[in-house]
């Protein structure tokens, strides 16, 4: 044999369960967890003001992600 045991996982011809909503909504929640922040959401927004506004969740995302106002610039 491979594997000498099978774990805890799911194995044919059992089915995996999907996460209900509500879970879904609670990993929503702490989706973002950061130590620190030293830029806030309204610097961020200012740093990816040029940015096309498809583009701007993502960049202010990355931008607090970051702690780095410059990273608008890849944008």
């Amino acid at each position: 044999m491979l594997f000498h045991s099978l774990g805890d996982g799911v194995h044919h011809p059992a089915k995996c369960v999907m996460p209900d909503a509500t879970e879904a909504i609670k990993a929503k929640k702490i989706r973002r967890r950061l130590g620190e922040v030293f830029i806030t959401k309204e610097e961020a927004a200012q740093a990816c003001a040029r940015v096309d506004e498809a583009d701007r969740d993502a960049c202010i995302f990355d931008v607090l992600a970051t702690n780095d106002k410059d990273m608008a610039g890849s944008y």
